[in-house]
């Protein structure tokens, strides 16, 4: 009778923990009780040790306890249709992976998304494996360098160096046709794919330019961070382990050498980090504004009109060089006419969601050729989760790529 007491008792604490860390998510989300169970286990076993790392030790160690995280995740096994080869371009580590016969002279860059911070090319054979299934031509992934050890501009650097010298130096090694090459890339790798897209329109020393570009939930910005798909995640499902505003304003200081103390990124996340004469100047009010954004997004008992907070003068004098400038913030560019076609991709809970709105809206408005999908019911990283919802996804992307080459 005392063990059954006792393990009456240890259920009953099981519950009542398991009760106390549950937290409902949307009806709306595609594998909502798949995701239900490992929400809460990624917050035990990474988000809450991390948060303790982060006030003990700083940041940085925190994104070094991210980053051996997540490099516990086992990749598929290569299938026999593909071999991978490291190489060098350029000073930048690459990972190639080669078809065992290509269907066209087409290849592709990835850039890897991660917060500028964590993750590596390995962490996304999986992602690559399925997409060349689709797309029977060569990829290459981007090892580039990750802040804080090395901060902006480095990552841009890397990119824009291995893309360059693939179009110049390795297409043939490859059989791949300069003129059709994409860059592809998710989250943080949407921005440096938005960034090395524009930045080599820029240069006339060389002779080949992207064909067509790929972003997927790409970071655009940080100018505004109450877009209304901030505030759905504040109102639907916040603390959950799923991407949130403290995490992409933590990425985007180390990203940029700025210190990442917990009451920046409270400010950042109040736009408290912009001061209000820069906010209401023509950039942002033309580029971000909520008005611009699909009315459905708007909805009354989830969104609130925007204010503009004084900001704290310190943290708005260290992010005021980086807020405009195009290679941090792409949506700023003032020139975008004549980058090449592109598919936007966009997930209808995600805090990026709206970023990747106003980028094609953007886009749009210079002339270049859009096509910006919605995904109601996605998560901000799916790509890198096998289901049904990304391969109907990679369908749609591989159609856009094929039919633009």
């Amino acid at each position: 009778m005392a063990l059954l007491y006792a393990f009456l008792v240890i259920l009953a604490f099981i519950a009542l923990f398991l009760y106390s860390i549950y937290i409902p998510l949307p009806d709306e989300l595609d594998g909502r009780w798949r995701l239900q169970i490992l929400e809460p286990i990624l917050r035990l076993l990474h988000e809450y040790p991390a948060r303790i790392i982060e006030l003990i030790y700083g940041p940085e160690a925190r994104c070094r306890y991210s980053r051996w995280f997540f490099d516990l995740a086992k990749q598929p096994k290569c299938p026999k249709t593909i071999t991978i080869v490291t190489d060098d371009y350029d000073g930048v580590p690459v990972r190639v992976y080669i078809p065992q016969q290509a269907d066209n002279k087409g290849a592709i860059v990835y850039i890897h998304g991660g917060g500028f911070a964590i993750m590596n090319t390995k962490a996304y054979d999986g992602v690559i494996f399925a997409l060349m299934k689709r797309l029977k031509m060569p990829v290459i992934s981007v090892e580039y360098r990750l802040a804080p050890e090395h901060k902006f501009p480095a990552a841009i650097d890397d990119c824009e160096s291995a893309i360059v010298h693939l179009m110049e130096y390795k297409c043939k090694e490859l059989n791949v046709d300069p003129s059709k090459v994409v860059v592809m890339g998710d989250s943080a790798g949407g921005n440096l794919s938005a960034v090395v897209a524009q930045r080599l329109k820029r240069r006339t020393d060389i002779k080949f330019q992207l064909k067509v570009q790929v972003l997927i939930y790409p970071f655009i910005q940080c100018v505004d961070m109450q877009l209304p798909s901030y505030q759905l995640y504040a109102k639907k499902y916040n603390h959950t382990a799923l991407l949130d505003p403290r995490s992409m304003a933590r990425y985007s200081l180390l990203y940029l050498g700025i210190p990442a103390t917990w009451s920046n990124v409270d400010k950042m996340t109040r736009n408290e980090h912009v001061t209000r004469t820069v906010r209401e100047k023509a950039p942002f009010a033309n580029h971000l504004s909520h008005k611009k954004l699909p009315a459905s997004f708007l909805h009354d008992d989830l969104y609130d009109e925007p204010h503009s907070p004084n900001g704290d003068s310190k943290l708005c004098a260290d992010l005021e060089p980086f807020m405009f400038n195009p290679d941090f913030s792409p949506i700023m560019a003032t020139d975008l006419k004549g980058l090449p076609s592109a598919f936007i991709v966009t997930c209808g809970w995600d805090i990026l969601r709206d970023d990747g709105v106003l980028y094609a809206k953007r886009l749009e408005e210079q002339g270049v050729t859009v096509n910006w999908v919605d995904y109601p019911s996605a998560i901000h990283g799916f790509v890198s989760f096998p289901s049904a919802l990304r391969s109907h996804i990679l369908d749609d992307i591989s159609r856009f790529v094929q039919s633009n080459l």
